[in-house]
C-alpha cells in the first residue's frame, strides 16, 4: 500500500469519526435484557434472552439492606424469571445482566 492510499484511508475514518459515526465489531451481539418488579415482600425480574448467551440477577432493597440473587443463566431467546424474597418490606428492585 503506498503513502497515499494510507493517507487517504486514515483521512476517510477521521472523516467518518467526525461526522459522529462510528465503527462497531460486526459480531457484535445483545445480551438479555430484564424488567424488575416488587411487592410487599417479594421481587422478581422478567428476562429474554438477546443473541448472546447472558447471565442476570436480581438486586433488591430489603428492610435490612441490599441483597441479591445468585447470577442465573440465560440463553439466546430464552425467557425466565428470576425471584427473591425478604422477610420484611421490599423498597427496590434492579436487575442486573452481564455477558456469559
Amino acid at each position: 500500500m503506498s503513502v497515499i492510499h494510507r493517507i487517504g484511508a486514515a483521512a476517510l475514518v477521521t472523516g467518518a469519526m467526525l461526522c459522529g459515526l462510528s465503527v462497531a465489531p460486526a459480531s457484535a451481539g445483545t445480551l438479555a435484557t430484564c424488567k424488575a418488579h416488587y411487592a410487599n415482600t417479594a421481587a422478581w425480574a422478567d428476562c429474554t434472552g438477546g443473541t448472546e448467551k447472558s447471565q442476570a440477577r436480581l438486586k433488591v432493597k430489603c428492610w435490612s439492606g441490599w441483597k441479591h440473587s445468585d447470577w442465573t443463566r440465560i440463553d439466546p431467546g430464552e425467557r425466565k424469571t428470576i425471584r427473591y424474597e425478604c422477610r420484611m418490606m421490599v423498597h427496590n428492585a434492579n436487575a442486573e445482566v452481564r455477558k456469559y
